[in-house]
């Protein structure tokens, strides 16, 4: 009986084990292929859009060509340890939750993202898992730290996902700017809107913004009432501060702000404001 249930099983595997062959030739065709086209968008989706196919194409294969042993094969891994079936459990969950990013896209190569509190930019999609470039922690509009993170597709239904880039490109930043206690509060927010509807990248984002947003409004109810910089003035503990709010692409987020300091820095150095310093 076991040297028959062995012959049933040999032509399956056989066929299983040519298949994997020829989607690692396949695989190994693609990336020395990959090789001449570096830094190319259109070729780097084409290499991962390949590779999805030709996973896809497989599991397909086996599926059909084990279809007829699927009952003895329930039979087998009901005996299976219980670590081993967790261990698959995880590694299927992976794969489902692979293809749920590939097809309705929660975030896609190039998205900023927050994954259960790790930021960066996302680099890599593969069925099991996802790739990111972290960010430095300060804040979420921070700078490459040249670590890439490798993250379980699972963590999509097991944690909090936030997209910086998916819906509007442009998100609202803040900055909050002390002033001494002598400063002109007219003449210190008159400086601080100069400063920033004189930076080039921040004055063509209303516009872009607003058209966006009407785009949307046909799925979503989000209406904003200002599109343009604005100034609030917020008092806490003796201080005057001006908290600077302006639309703005995630990954510019860090530049604007050290443009934004340093001219401030240059108009207090010519008396136009004056910045609170502990003594």
């Amino acid at each position: 009986m076991l040297f028959h249930l062995n012959k049933i099983y040999v032509k399956p595997l056989t066929y299983t084990l040519i298949g994997f062959i020829v989607i690692l030739i396949l695989k190994l065709l693609l990336k020395r292929i990959s090789r001449h086209f570096k830094g190319d968008k259109l070729s780097f989706s084409f290499y991962n859009s390949s590779k999805t196919i030709i996973n896809v194409v497989y599991i397909v294969f086996l599926c059909i060509l084990w279809n007829q042993h699927i009952s003895n094969i329930i039979t087998l891994l009901s005996v299976i340890s219980a670590g081993f079936v967790l261990a698959i459990r995880d590694v299927i969950l992976n794969i489902f939750c692979g293809l749920y990013i590939k097809t309705y896209k929660p975030f896609k190569i190039e998205d900023r993202i927050s994954v259960d509190g790790i930021m960066g930019d996302v680099v890599a999609i593969n069925l099991l898992s996802f790739e990111i470039l972290e960010v430095s922690s300060e804040n979420e509009y921070g700078l490459s730290t040249g670590v890439i993170v490798h993250i379980p597709s699972s963590n999509i239904i097991s944690k909090d996902i936030k997209n910086l880039s998916k819906g509007f490109k442009y998100i609202w930043d803040e900055m909050e700017i002390v002033l001494a206690k002598d400063a002109d509060l007219r003449k210190s927010k008159s400086t601080v809107y100069k400063i920033i509807n004189s930076i080039d990248v921040v004055q063509r984002i209303p516009k872009k913004m607003q058209a966006q947003l009407e785009d949307f409004q046909s799925s979503y109810r989000i209406y904003y009432n200002h599109y343009n910089p604005i100034i609030y003035t917020k008092v806490n503990d003796g201080k005057v501060t001006l908290i600077l709010r302006y639309l703005i692409h995630p990954k510019k987020a860090r530049y604007v702000e050290s443009i934004v300091w340093n001219k401030i820095l240059e108009e207090e150095e010519n008396g136009n404001i004056s910045i609170y310093k502990e003594d």
